[in-house]
């Protein structure tokens, strides 16, 4: 409620500056799913509780159709309806790995913040395949999501950059690279990205409430002392998550018009982009004992998934710095991770046995 309360008082533009300068958020566009729909209910006299409903309501639909986007880069020629099947199917394996009741315990701000990048880089990876086709429009849109992206938090800064230059290093000679614009462009939106969420005073204040008691190299050895797939299994309850890797890699033996000409490279980094996550905002949280969470929190649904000698073992060997909207926000990545393993199993398969 205090978030109405700025937009009551200062107007749209007016709160996202104020959360820079004057909060803890930063973040710019993180909360902009927040901003524009009590923004606009408060101007339509709605109640602040309908709206807040409303807004839980189009973020999740933002979420599924984020889902569904995300497959029409594969499934360019599938119907749309299957499309939002396939979509429902994910994101209620996406619920089910998670908890309705730890989704539904993520309100107002923290929705946003978690939610927004998901969003953002979703609709960044799939015009990052559209700007090769000649049409201004797939630009802009490119351009507006990768800045959206970059901003929504400090760990997308680094994703969308991976995402945007792996796709790059595909469709161009890497010589070539230095004689486009959009490279240099896009180069100078990371940069401003990273100076205005650093040099914020949104990022001092965090740096107040919350001390740094480690230094970078003392937090970065003891994330990467922790078993990579262990680390990426633990957050990502990847048992339920299987089952999408297994969808996709099926769907993509059986469907002939599937798209698979995409990179190596580019593959690597979309099913690598959760566990990235997981290990980059783990190191940021790491940097203070202040975000230190107690293991137990997990309790009431890892040992739904882990037997109870490997969970205790679990919580001797890591000290745990996500708290539960992390857990949700790695799991939405997951999905991404996931779908694309199983796809590319699948071509990986294809081009074996059409060697034989």
């Amino acid at each position: 409620m205090i978030q109405i309360n700025f937009l009551q008082d200062l107007g749209l533009l007016k709160t996202l500056i104020f959360n820079i300068n004057d909060t803890s958020i930063g973040r710019p566009s993180g909360l902009i799913f927040l901003h524009i729909i009590f923004f606009l209910g408060l101007n339509l006299k709605i109640n602040p509780w309908f709206i807040l409903i409303i807004y839980k309501y189009v973020v999740i639909i933002f979420t599924i159709f984020s889902i569904g986007l995300f497959l029409k880069m594969f499934f360019n020629k599938l119907e749309t309806l299957s499309i939002s099947i396939l979509s429902l199917i994910l994101f209620n394996i996406f619920l089910s790995s998670v908890g309705v009741i730890n989704f539904y315990e993520i309100n107002a701000v923290d929705l946003s913040l978690q939610f927004s990048p998901f969003i953002f880089l979703v609709f960044l990876i799939y015009f990052c395949i559209k700007i090769e086709i000649n049409n201004p429009k797939n630009k802009f849109f490119f351009y507006l999501f990768f800045i959206l992206s970059l901003n929504s938090n400090y760990v997308n800064i680094i994703l969308s950059s991976l995402v945007v230059f792996s796709k790059f290093f595909y469709t161009n000679n890497f010589k070539d690279l230095f004689k486009k614009s959009f490279f240099y462009f896009s180069i100078i939106l990371v940069a401003i990205s990273l100076i205005i969420q650093r040099f914020s005073n949104s990022f001092y204040i965090r740096e107040k409430i919350w001390m740094l008691d480690r230094s970078y190299l003392e937090s970065l050895n003891e994330i990467l002392s922790i078993s990579f797939f262990k680390y990426f299994f633990y957050y990502t309850l990847g048992l339920e998550y299987l089952f999408i890797t297994i969808i996709c890699f099926v769907l993509g033996l059986i469907y002939k018009k599937i798209t698979f000409n995409y990179s190596s490279i580019f593959y690597f980094i979309l099913i690598f982009l959760a566990p990235i996550n997981i290990y980059v905002t783990n190191f940021l949280l790491n940097l203070t004992s202040s975000l230190e969470v107690d293991p137990q929190i997990f309790i009431h649904w890892k040992k739904n998934y882990y037997s109870d000698s490997m969970f205790d073992e679990l919580n001797l060997q890591w000290k745990i710095f996500s708290a539960t909207r992390h857990v949700v926000h790695f799991n939405l990545f997951a999905i991404i991770s996931y779908s694309t393993l199983g796809f590319w199993l699948s071509k990986t398969f294809k081009l074996l046995y059409d060697k034989r």
